[in-house]
C-alpha cells in the first residue's frame, strides 16, 4: 500500500516537471546569425589569383554563390598543384580556371608553385587578332607568359609578339586594367599548322620554317577568351630551306605566296596527308587486284555449270 501511494507520488511529480517545461519551452525563440557573405584567402607565392577580373589575396563572395577563379602562374614559375580547404583540385582546373560549388563557408586557396623548364630551339613570332560580337577591339593590352610580353591592339584588333619559343604559354587581355580573357596554350613545331583544345589548353602547331603564327581570339562575356584560328603569320620563313639546283626549294610545291592586305607576303603551307606512294605501284596493284578477281569469278561460273 505503501509502495502504491510512493509510486502515485512520483507519477505525480514527474508530469508536473513535464508540463512546467513545455510550457517553458514554449516561450523559447531560437535564432540563427547566417552571413550574407563568405571570404575566401588565396596563398600563393608564384601565381595571381582572380575573381570577377580582379587580382587579390582576398575576395568576398555572396553566400552560395559560384565564383569562377582565374589561377595565373607569373614569368618563369608552373603550378604544380591547387588545394581549396586542403583538398586536391589541380585536375579539376581547366585552362587556368576554376568554378566554385555555392559557397557556405569561408575557404582557403593553396597554391603550389615550381620552376618551368627552361626553353629550347627556335623561336617564333606569335600575333593576331582580338575580336568581340564579330568585330576588332582596339585598345586592348596583350600580355604574353611564360616570358613577360607585352602588346596593346590597334585599331585593327592586332598584337604582335617576337622571339616566342616553344612550349607552354598564356595570353591575358586586359581592358582598363581589368582581365577581360585569358587562354593558355602550348606552342609546338612541325610540317604543318594544327589547332586543337585539350581540357582547357590549346595547343598550336607551327610550320618550322614559317616566321610564327597568326590567331584570333575571340572575347566572352564572362572574363574568358577563344582561340578561334590560327595560321601561318605573315612574312618570309627565318631559315631558307637550300634550292636543289633548279631554282626551285624542297617542300615548295605546296606553297603559294600572296599578298595580305597590309602589303606583306603570305606564305600559306596546304597540309599533307603522310601518303609519298608511287602513284604506278597503286596502279599495278590495282590491276592484278582486278585479275584475280576476274579470275575468281570465272572459276566460280565454271563450277556452278558442272
Amino acid at each position: 500500500m505503501r509502495l502504491k501511494k510512493i509510486m502515485t507520488v512520483l507519477l505525480s511529480f514527474f508530469f508536473l516537471c513535464c508540463t512546467h517545461v513545455t510550457a517553458f519551452a514554449s516561450d523559447i525563440t531560437i535564432t540563427a546569425n547566417v552571413p550574407g557573405s563568405h571570404t575566401i584567402t588565396v596563398d600563393a607565392d608564384g601565381a595571381e589569383v582572380f575573381c570577377d577580373g580582379a587580382a587579390g589575396s582576398s575576395f568576398t563572395v555572396e553566400r552560395l554563390s559560384e565564383p569562377k577563379l582565374l589561377i595565373r602562374a607569373e614569368s618563369g614559375r608552373e603550378i604544380t598543384e591547387v588545394l581549396l580547404n586542403g583538398e586536391n583540385i589541380t585536375k579539376q582546373i581547366r585552362g587556368g580556371y576554376y568554378t566554385l560549388e555555392p559557397v557556405y563557408e569561408n575557404q582557403t586557396l593553396t597554391v603550389m608553385m615550381a620552376g618551368a623548364p627552361a626553353a629550347q630551339g627556335k623561336t617564333y613570332t606569335v600575333q593576331g587578332t582580338v575580336m568581340r560580337n564579330g568585330r576588332p577591339v582596339n585598345g586592348i593590352t596583350m600580355e604574353l607568359r611564360s616570358t613577360l610580353k607585352t602588346n596593346v591592339t590597334d585599331a585593327n584588333g592586332r598584337f604582335s609578339f617576337a622571339d616566342v619559343e616553344c612550349g607552354k604559354h598564356s595570353l591575358t587581355a586586359l581592358e582598363n586594367g581589368v582581365i577581360v580573357g585569358y587562354v593558355e596554350f602550348i606552342l609546338m613545331e612541325g610540317n604543318h599548322v594544327d589547332l586543337s583544345l585539350t581540357d582547357g589548353v590549346y595547343t598550336v602547331n607551327t610550320n618550322q620554317n614559317a616566321v610564327g603564327m597568326d590567331l584570333v581570339l575571340t572575347l566572352e562575356g564572362d572574363n574568358t577568351m577563344r582561340m578561334t584560328e590560327a595560321k601561318e603569320a605573315s612574312g618570309e620563313p627565318k631559315k631558307e630551306p637550300a634550292s636543289d639546283g633548279n631554282g626551285s626549294k624542297p617542300g615548295s610545291g605546296g606553297s603559294q605566296t600572296g599578298v595580305g592586305k597590309n602589303g606583306n607576303s603570305t606564305n600559306t603551307k596546304s597540309l599533307k596527308t603522310g601518303d609519298t606512294a608511287d602513284p604506278i605501284m597503286w596502279f599495278t596493284v590495282l590491276l592484278i587486284s582486278g585479275a584475280v578477281l576476274q579470275q575468281a569469278v570465272f572459276i566460280l561460273s565454271r563450277k556452278k555449270k558442272q
